[in-house]
């Protein structure tokens, strides 16, 4: 996560000249402003954490004490333990404010700073447009869907919910990096109305102000979210008016910068077709289909941007799990039907979900492995983006510390592997 930190004299600490300075005067607390050398990038580093410039250097204790900021990798030296508000060096030491400006790592008490608080500007803003196979940002830049799944985060906006908050629930995936949550629009299944997950219009007057208050509220956290009105369809009376549903939430969705809209999910289970629901204007908002379901081709026509959901048997699922092959048209399913070359960005939607344990407590298949998190990253990078999902994080739970080490490999996976421009391989176009 970005982040600013405070110094006990009220100051912003800031690393000079951005970082790669050596030695004492390195990494100062005497700004009044946060700007660009007053941010850090605070991530897991083994059993602490590391704390890496605007240049992309690392903060390093050395063994006399003082810091440098000139390190482009990190070793035991660039590990940090954070205890509270405090640092304490790989020696053993805690970063320590000397003479009301100069941060040293040289006491065995050492400085509680005052706070340490998000980095405002380090979340998402702005609308995200199309450039061929990928998304751009508003300067742009290279934008790259990084999901994190919570089916039920609509629920959480109503009374009688009884999980954690909405800040709370959104607090995770924003830490570990995640940019984008994937949400689904309603839920009436027989088995989630008898397990409390029942949540649609029918039983919420106020649904489409609390479906905006919803997007609104991640608006404010900097976050976006890619909705999917159409689930559950096939439960709803015949009384319900599904057009007008749809058409509602379109509504509640156009316009908004942070909005990625999808028809709905898997809809060969969902009681929905695409044909029978259009968008309507939706004031620049990008939006696909939706999904099929797990390993079917999606089906033509694409619209701004492709989603599938890869196969979850593994180790097979992985390996199909990038979607680059269905961008160039290059990929055969086992059923023999062949995909069509999208000639824009597709997306990896619910690959295999993670638990601390294979079945979760419902009797779902999981996975417990990171390296598998990590394998799918790695392969989701070549694509325009991928989703990560636990069982935790569908209902909005905290994740467990296994779930939580999958998402933070799926993190380092497909960041790593997003290296743009993409070669030009035998692309084949399609009109």
């Amino acid at each position: 996560m970005n982040i600013n930190l405070i110094g006990p004299n009220g100051k912003y600490v800031c690393a000079e000249l951005g970082g790669g300075v050596v030695g004492d005067g390195s990494l100062v607390c005497n700004r009044t402003i946060p700007l660009s050398w007053e941010k850090f990038r605070e991530d897991s580093f083994d059993d602490g954490v590391s704390l890496k410039t605007k240049n992309n250097t690392y903060v390093t204790a050395e063994l006399d004490g003082s810091i440098s900021t000139d390190r482009i990798a990190r070793n035991s030296w660039e590990k940090w333990y954070r205890e509270g508000n405090k640092y304490k060096s790989f020696h053993g030491n805690y970063l320590t404010l000397h003479d009301d400006w100069l941060l040293r790592a040289d006491t065995t008490t050492g400085s509680s700073f005052q706070r340490i608080e998000l980095n405002q500007d380090s979340g998402e803003h702005g609308p995200i447009h199309i450039v061929n196979r990928d998304f751009r940002d508003e300067t742009e830049d290279y934008w790259q869907a990084r999901i994190y799944t919570i089916h039920y985060l609509i629920n959480s906006m109503f009374n009688n919910w009884n999980g954690p908050d909405f800040d709370s629930i959104l607090d995770e995936p924003i830490e570990l990096g995640f940019n984008t949550i994937l949400t689904l629009g309603m839920h009436a299944s027989p088995w989630k109305t008898a397990n409390g997950w029942r949540c649609t219009p029918i039983e919420h007057p106020d649904y489409y102000i609390k479906l905006a208050e919803m997007f609104d509220r991640a608006s404010a956290r900097k976050i976006r979210i890619m909705h999917g009105p159409l689930v559950d369809m096939q439960h709803l009376p015949s009384s319900f008016n599904k057009q007008g549903y749809f058409q509602q939430s379109c509504g509640v969705m156009a316009g908004r910068w942070n909005i990625f809209a999808r028809k709905g999910n898997e809809q060969d289970h969902n009681g929905w077709h695409q044909n029978d629901y259009q968008y309507p204007g939706m004031g620049g908002v990008l939006y696909s289909q939706g999904s099929i379901g797990e390993d079917m081709p999606p089906r033509l026509p694409y619209l701004h941007w492709t989603e599938l959901e890869t196969r979850r048997d593994l180790p097979k699922g992985i390996y199909d799990s990038t979607l680059r092959q269905i961008m160039d048209g290059d990929f055969n399913y086992e059923n023999g039907k062949r995909a069509i070359p999208t000639n824009g960005p597709a997306i990896s939607i619910e690959p295999i979900y993670f638990n601390e344990t294979n079945p979760d407590y419902i009797g779902d298949k999981r996975s417990t492995d990171p390296r598998v998190a990590l394998e799918i990253g790695l392969l989701n990078g070549l694509c325009a983006g991928g989703a990560f999902g636990a069982s935790a994080s569908l209902e909005g739970k905290p994740l467990g510390p296994i779930a939580r080490e999958c998402a933070v490999q799926f993190i380092k996976g497909i960041k790593s592997s997003f290296v743009r421009p993409l070669a030009g391989l035998d692309f084949q176009g399609a009109s």
